[in-house]
C-alpha cells in the first residue's frame, strides 16, 4: 500500500530540517497560526467547507504519519506563488481517491521557524488509477472536480504521472481554491539546510 510514494519519493525528494517538519504538527496547533497578514475567507465553496471539515478531524494517529517518511521541500512557482510543504502519508498514496484520506497536507514556512498549514493534495499514481479503471475515459473526480495530470517527470518522482488536486482549505487563494499555485503562499521564510 502506498508503495508508488515510497518507492519513487525515497530516492527523488530532498528532507526538510527535521525541526521544522516537527513544527507542522500536531495539525490543529497550525490551522490556528495564521499570522498578522491572513485570513480565512468566509466565501469558502462547498468542497473547501467539507475538506477543511476532514483534515480538522483527522486522528492523531493519522496526522503522525503525514511527513514521517516523506515530504517535499518548499514548492515554489516558476512565476508567481506557491504550492507550499508537502507533508505526505505515503499508506494513502494508491489508486484510490477518498475525500476523507488526503495524500499530502500543504504548510507554509513561517519567519519563526514553524510550518503553517495552508492547504491539502489529493494524489492519485496514474498507473494504480488505470489498474483499478480500465475505462480510459473515468478520470478521478474529488467531489465533482476533475484531478490535473501531471506528466512525468514530476515533483513527487512518479513513473507514469500522476493525478492530483490542491484544495486550498486554509488560505485563499485569489486564482481560485482548487489551482495549483497560491500567489498569497509564499517560499522566502524556508529555512536554508545546513551542510
Amino acid at each position: 500500500e502506498g508503495s508508488y510514494m515510497k518507492a519513487n519519493l525515497k530516492t527523488s525528494v530532498l528532507p526538510l530540517l527535521a525541526a521544522a517538519i516537527s513544527c507542522a504538527l500536531p495539525l490543529v496547533a497550525g490551522a490556528g497560526d495564521h499570522g498578522n497578514d491572513r485570513h480565512y475567507s468566509s466565501n469558502f465553496t462547498p468542497i473547501v467547507n467539507e475538506v477543511r471539515k476532514i483534515v480538522l478531524s483527522l486522528p492523531k494517529e493519522t496526522l503522525a504519519k503525514y511527513g514521517s517518511v516523506l515530504r517535499t521541500p518548499c514548492v515554489t512557482g516558476p512565476e508567481f506563488g506557491a504550492m507550499g510543504v508537502h507533508l505526505i502519508n505515503h499508506e494513502f498514496v494508491d489508486g484510490i481517491l477518498d475525500a476523507s484520506k488526503p495524500e499530502a497536507l500543504i504548510y507554509e514556512p513561517q519567519s519563526s521557524g514553524k510550518l503553517r498549514i495552508v492547504g491539502v493534495e489529493y494524489i492519485v499514481p496514474k498507473e494504480a488509477w488505470d489498474a483499478l479503471h480500465p475505462n480510459p475515459l473515468d478520470r478521478p473526480s474529488l467531489l465533482g472536480h476533475l484531478l490535473n495530470f501531471v506528466s512525468p517527470p514530476n515533483r513527487y518522482g512518479i513513473e507514469g504521472g500522476f493525478y492530483e488536486i490542491h484544495v486550498w482549505a486554509f488560505e485563499d487563494n485569489p486564482k481560485g481554491a482548487l489551482t495549483d499555485w497560491n500567489p498569497d503562499v509564499t517560499c522566502e521564510k524556508q529555512p536554508i539546510p545546513r551542510m
